[in-house]
């Protein structure tokens, strides 16, 4: 066999190889979509094999959700329950009542809502969003309340942030402001 002939074959395989082998690209979004793929070595930038693909409980429902409108006041309110994801249509800021009042005024071109939520059981609370927004939960007698964790969703979900908050039985207000985007996922999870 002459040398330019095996290097043809070498060639040859290595290209018919790089076809049937499955490539894995990087998300490249808002959000928290980076994990890394099992047996993927890992690296400083780790991968994801789909957004939304594989979501953890509780959050299994996420790329389901259900429809829901965010009041621009208390009178228009949407109903939030524990358990449940909802997409949720928000007015925008420069329409809302905001019950808790923000540090700074709503900025141009922002959305915010009004949604109210009963809880039947005392337990720790997660409140996630889709988008980066600030969220506020007050008792429909009472101040704002301090959350108790807050970080990112799930790896490779576009859940982009997760609020805890200590909650007891009785009636809510969550309020959603300075949101970039209308709709947005919102969902309620306890914790177990």
């Amino acid at each position: 066999m002459k040398l330019p002939n095996l290097k043809r074959s070498l060639f040859a395989i290595v290209a018919l190889s790089a076809l049937t082998t499955p490539v894995v690209h990087a998300q490249t979004r808002q959000g928290n979509t980076n994990v890394p793929v099992p047996g993927m070595p890992m690296g400083d930038t780790p991968v994801c094999v789909g957004v939304d693909k594989v979501i953890p409980a509780p959050w299994t429902k996420w790329a389901a959700p259900e429809p829901l409108k965010g009041g621009s006041g208390l009178s228009t309110a949407g109903k939030l329950a524990a358990g449940h994801i909802y997409s949720a249509a928000l007015p925008s800021s420069s329409g809302m009542s905001y019950v808790v009042p923000l540090p700074k005024p709503a900025a141009d071109n922002t959305f915010g809502g009004l949604f109210t939520l009963t809880i039947d059981k005392a337990g720790t609370y997660s409140i996630a969003l889709s988008e980066g927004a600030w969220i506020d939960v007050a008792p429909a007698a009472g101040p704002v309340l301090s959350s108790t964790a807050h970080g990112h969703g799930p790896a490779c979900t576009t859940i982009h942030k997760v609020v805890d908050f200590a909650l007891q039985p009785g009636a809510y207000v969550v309020q959603i402001s300075g949101s970039a985007k209308s709709p947005i996922v919102i969902g309620i999870q306890p914790k177990p």
